[in-house]
């Protein structure tokens, strides 16, 4: 099977606004949406090379 595409990456995390912290303000990558439909914090960041960040962090 050969792989065409990647859609997002995402990345589990533990510590959401720490998390989130290190991708806007250390890497610098910006916001695109946060998601309010789930019961997960759930944000995707623009990656600058095309491909979608999604950091996730699941509430139990």
């Amino acid at each position: 099977m050969e792989l065409k595409q990647i859609h997002h990456v995402a990345i589990i995390c533990s510590d959401y606004e720490r998390s989130k912290h290190f991708y806007v303000d250390v890497l610098g990558l910006p916001t695109v949406r946060i998601d309010p439909i789930t019961g997960n914090r759930d944000t995707f960041f623009a990656d600058p090379d095309g491909l979608p960040l999604e950091l996730v962090e699941h509430v139990e």
